[in-house]
Parts: structure tokens; C-alpha cells; sequence
């Protein structure tokens, strides 16, 4: 159970409001607040046991999406207050890749010689590539090439996304 998944969240919900029906229909005296704080502590603390550090997102940092051969391959990549790298040079044909950055910077490797398709929806940051850079709407950039494109959707809210022809 990740940190403030939505698991957490179902979790600590259902113990809290089964502590204020449990004081409302047995009328037992006790502070609920107090009881909640401690549910949420309980939690968070069991969240922090389970969760192996490696299965953990890190988007507060750096690191390589589809590396080959370190990193599982990934459809998505979500960077927040953070640095990613996000190689997508060996990507499938055909296939749809999504990058979201708020409020972070983000690298992405395209490939050199696939035809791409690249959807961008920015607001309040900016996504550049070597012909130019979206600040803020939405655009569709395309490159040519040999076979099936590759989709890239990006969205970018408060953030910088370089897109880099390998």
C-alpha cells in the first residue's frame, strides 16, 4: 500500500466513519478526532513497511524510464518537483506513450528515424523541441519517416518537457 493511494485513503475513510457511527448509535464517549489522527498515524506507518522502495514512482528526483534492460518498460511517466529522463528510443511502433510533468523538468529521447506523432497540451510551462516550444494550448507535432508512428501524448502544467530526436 503506497502512500496516499487510493487504498490508504479507502482505508483510513471506512475506520473513521466507522469510528463516528460507532460513537453516534452506541453513544459511547470518545474523541473521535483523536481516534482518527491515530488511524491515519497507524496507516501511514504500515503504508511505509509495505511499500518496497524500488516499486515506488520517483518522480522527486532523477531517473531513466526504459532504460534498456535496467528499467521495465513503461507506457507512462509522470514526473512532480522532480527530474526525469525518459528514453523512448527503443519504442514499439503503433504504440502510445503518455508523459505528464508538473511542476518539473522532463527529458524525453525520441527516435531518430520513426515517424512520430506528439500531442501536446501545456499550461503555465513550456515543451520544446528543435524547431520551436509550445508555452501554453495545445499542438500536434509530427516527424516523418519510415512505417507505423509512434504516439507521444504530453501534457505540462507548470514544468519544462525537452523532446530530443536521438
Amino acid at each position: 500500500m503506497r502512500i496516499f493511494s487510493a487504498v490508504f485513503w479507502a482505508i483510513f475513510l471506512l475506520l473513521s466513519g466507522g469510528a463516528l457511527l460507532l460513537r453516534q448509535v452506541w453513544n459511547r464517549s470518545f474523541r473521535v478526532l483523536a481516534v482518527m489522527v491515530g488511524i491515519f498515524i497507524f496507516l501511514m506507518g504500515i503504508s511505509l513497511m509495505t511499500t518496497p522502495p524500488s516499486m515506488e514512482p520517483d518522480g522527486a528526483g532523477s531517473e531513466v524510464y526504459m532504460d534498456t534492460g535496467a528499467v521495465v518498460l513503461r507506457n507512462d511517466a509522470t514526473v512532480t518537483f522532480g527530474q526525469v529522463t525518459v528514453d523512448l528510443t527503443e519504442a514499439e511502433p503503433g504504440e502510445t506513450y503518455h508523459i505528464e510533468c508538473a511542476f518539473g523538468q522532463a527529458k524525453v529521447l525520441l527516435p531518430a528515424d520513426a515517424p512520430l506523432n506528439v500531442k501536446v497540451s501545456v499550461a503555465f510551462g513550456q515543451v520544446e523541441e528543435e524547431n520551436g516550444s509550445v508555452s501554453f494550448g495545445e499542438y500536434t507535432m509530427q516527424w516523418d519517416g519510415e512505417g507505423e508512428p509512434v504516439y507521444v501524448a504530453v501534457e505540462c502544467s507548470f514544468g519544462y518537457v525537452s523532446l530530443c530526436r536521438a
